[in-house]
């Protein structure tokens, strides 16, 4: 009896050691499951994240120009995002344009015209460490895709300059503004007793002409709706607030289009300096071309403002659009707004659609503002 017992008892903690043993192995499996997936899961958000800030990057250097594209693709590179717990760089990606999300889609577009989109592609082989003892798995791709765009922008709650432009033709395209001419942002003193003037010959009712660009529509505008009351400024009459508004765009108030902005009295020559101040905070002081700057590597978007794009009209000053507008330099250290006397216009010239956060211009030739945002 003594030794059947002890035969029964071997029996059973050899089978206690089969079940241990194979409860061992479904745990090294489980540990094995959860430590790989969870790997894989970091370098899917790791690989996302990379995705998600170059597309943001790249699609903010697109500007309508093929050095826009080529700028794009060196804020991919450039981007600081790294995967294997940001150990890794990624070796392996790609980079496509397109002017819709539909596509087509091309990485060597023919043309960078209305090219407002781009597609980053990237994937990541990672080894796995307990995987291979149950599936012989030693490594699995881990992919993310993102789309970034130059999307279209009604409102802004803050930012714009308190400067106008006046529209000759809010049907036209951009507005009746020509892209490379200039326009005034702040008007000439106006003088409607002065000799000649009129609603036809509103060029004769300034005291000092207008900004080349702007046409006799225009000025009639002005002319009809403005008087000598308004010049173009909007948002506040304090000297101290505007010039903060210019050098910092902190303008709290929101503009959209469609609205009728509240307009301020009088000509303030004074935020001259404020305009000459921005313009040297800028690395590029020399070129007065939209594609000159564009094109200029020291450029920083200093000399860049977006200005609401307005209509004067009977029932009030009616917002249209908005604008990226250069504002212009005189050479290496400027003044050339505070050389102008206190009856002459402020001119800037007109650099197409604005988009927020850009050192240049939307590529989109639609008329408008953009903002750069995720769309997949």
């Amino acid at each position: 009896m003594t030794n059947r017992r002890h035969r029964m008892a071997a029996k059973k903690r050899g089978f206690v050691l089969i079940i241990i043993g194979l409860a061992a192995v479904a745990l090294f499996g489980a540990l094995g499951l959860a430590v790989d997936v969870g790997r894989m899961l970091i370098t899917k958000n790791e690989t996302q994240r990379f995705c998600d800030a170059a597309a943001l990057a790249a699609a903010l250097k697109l500007d309508g120009t093929s050095e826009g594209i080529t700028a794009a693709k060196s804020a991919v590179a450039a981007s600081p995002n790294r995967w294997n717990l940001e150990t890794s760089k990624f070796s392996s990606y790609s980079v496509e344009f397109a002017s819709s999300l539909a596509g087509p889609w091309s990485a060597s577009p023919l043309s960078a015209f209305n090219l407002t989109h781009v597609r980053v592609k990237t994937s990541a082989d990672l080894p796995m460490l307990f995987l291979p003892v149950l599936n012989h798995v030693t490594k699995t791709g881990v992919a993310s895709t993102a789309v970034a765009a130059q999307v279209g922008q009604t409102k802004f709650s803050r930012g714009m300059a308190p400067y106008t432009a006046v529209s000759p033709d809010p049907s036209a395209p951009n507005y009746g503004l020509t892209i490379g001419n200039q326009y005034t942002i702040q008007w000439p003193a106006f003088n409607g007793s002065r000799s000649g003037c009129s609603a036809t010959r509103p060029d004769r009712c300034f005291l000092k002409d207008p900004c080349s660009g702007d046409t006799i529509a225009a000025q009639t505008k002005v002319f009809s709706y403005w008087g000598s009351s308004i010049n173009g400024y909007w948002g506040s009459n304090s000297s101290d607030v505007i010039r903060d508004l210019t050098l910092n765009l902190r303008q709290m108030m929101p503009v959209e289009i469609g609205e009728y902005l509240v307009m301020t009295d009088g000509n303030k020559a004074a935020q001259a300096k404020a305009l000459d101040d921005r313009v040297n905070q800028d690395g590029e002081r020399t070129v007065n071309t939209v594609d000159g700057y564009i094109l200029d590597p020291d450029r920083n978007g200093r000399r860049i403002l977006g200005i609401p794009i307005v209509d004067p009209q009977a029932g009030g000053t009616k917002v249209v659009g908005f604008g990226a507008f250069l504002l212009i330099s005189d050479g290496s250290t400027s003044d050339y707004y505070e050389d102008a006397k206190g009856n002459e216009a402020f001119c800037a010239i007109y650099a197409g659609p604005y988009m927020l956060g850009s050192l240049t211009k939307s590529a989109s030739p639609t008329a408008g503002a953009f903002r750069v945002s995720l769309v997949q």
